[in-house]
């Protein structure tokens, strides 16, 4: 039998609305667990969620039973005070949900470390063509690095003349013949916090007073030649050889000149 009015077989239901009952997974903090903060530490919330995170609580406590909200809206980022807070361990808890109410909370540790280290002592010596400083080490354990402030006048406005060195001197080769340079050093730990500066001290860098040095001459003593010689010398210098100047003498008393000028060979 062949029914020719087909419509009247459908049947339409409404199914039930399935909600949602996954809570958003916070993978983790940034700055990571356990880790230092100082001055206005950002921290960073990464959740994701089967539909979307709709709002970040941040909340911090000191003991991890009474909390203090840093922060709650739609930004997974909040700015946290630290400057004002003793060195100690301070919990962190973010909770993270999503638009039906579903959440999740993850907490992390930080150290809140606001003390900067101790000052160095301070040296400095005129060398030639540069200033050599020098001071004493850091005894904190967690010291970064050190920095060095130059200036022209004792007192003030100094400048940073180098970057992250861990190393307990330097020589300053941008520096003026004759010229006064005033110096403090600081030390940073590894949250950036720098100590106070240094005792100021001072040289001024010296001219050339080194002299070069022959470190090689041919022929060699006791060559035998013929009609012309082929002189030539080696020398080193800590700025650089300029002029070559070749005598010969009969007793080693009374010398007599070649020739003399920047090369370093000469026929004789």
């Amino acid at each position: 039998v062949v029914e020719g009015n087909e419509s009247n077989n459908t049947l339409q239901v409404a199914l039930p609305a399935i909600a949602d009952q996954t809570p958003p997974v916070i993978s983790h903090l940034a700055p990571g667990n356990q880790a230092k903060v100082r001055a206005t530490a950002t921290i960073t919330a990464y959740a994701t969620d089967n539909h979307q995170v709709a709002n970040y609580l941040f909340e911090m406590s000191a003991g991890g039973s009474a909390w203090t909200t840093l922060g709650n809206g739609a930004s997974n980022q909040v700015a946290w005070n630290v400057g004002g807070l003793a060195d100690a361990t301070y919990q962190l808890r973010v909770t993270a949900s999503d638009p039906t109410g579903n959440s999740s909370s993850l907490a992390y540790s930080h150290v809140a470390d606001n003390s900067a280290p101790a000052a160095v002592v301070a040296a400095a010596t005129p060398g030639e063509f540069r200033v050599n400083l020098s001071w004493s080490a850091a005894p904190e354990t967690d010291v970064a690095y050190y920095r060095i402030y130059r200036s022209l006048t004792s007192g003030t406005g100094f400048q940073a003349v180098n970057g992250a060195m861990t190393a307990t001197n330097f020589a300053d080769r941008s520096v003026v013949v004759g010229v006064t340079y005033f110096y403090r050093v600081t030390v940073f730990d590894h949250v950036g916090n720098e100590s106070p500066v240094s005792n100021e001290v001072s040289a001024a860098p010296l001219a050339d007073s080194t002299a070069p040095v022959v470190t090689a001459l041919t022929p060699a003593a006791g060559t035998r030649w013929g009609q012309e010689i082929a002189l030539q010398a080696t020398a080193t210098d800590n700025v650089g050889v300029t002029q070559y100047a070749f005598a010969w003498s009969a007793d080693g008393q009374t010398w007599t000149t070649i020739a003399a000028g920047s090369a370093r060979s000469w026929g004789w």
